[in-house]
């Protein structure tokens, strides 16, 4: 395998470059009413199901430290009957090869399983 090491980024097309610790270091994306079953992922090995609407995020190639920039995003229900759900990044509980999220209803009410998930992750990698 090679490696390219360069500072910025541009895509083809684009009129900007980008740094490269700006780019998603991670990406996922899950159902969250089966457990860990993921349909897509980038640099994340696996997902352990702590509980209801609570998973760590096991990171193949882990970040230079553990504060990362997580955004992740969740749908329940389809239509004019879907709600949002709040996705929380649990703080207390990540180190530079897993990242923990919960997600909770938008009431506050609790955690809940149902629906997928969206997870992006930005980072510098070790």
């Amino acid at each position: 395998m090679s490696t390219i090491t360069v500072t910025n980024i541009k895509a083809t097309g684009e009129t900007a470059s980008r740094s490269v610790s700006g780019v998603a270091a991670a990406s996922l994306k899950m159902s969250g009413t089966t457990g860990d079953t993921t349909s897509f992922s980038l640099n994340v090995a696996s997902v352990t199901d702590n509980g209801t609407g609570d998973y760590t995020l096991n990171i193949t190639s882990a970040f230079s430290q553990a504060q990362v920039v997580l955004t992740a995003t969740c749908q329940h229900g389809t239509g004019d009957n879907s709600d949002m759900r709040v996705i929380t990044h649990q703080d207390r509980n990540y180190t530079t090869s897993t990242q923990r999220i919960r997600r909770n209803y938008a009431n506050g009410s609790g955690t809940t399983n149902d629906g997928p998930y969206s997870v992006s992750i930005s980072g510098d990698l070790a």
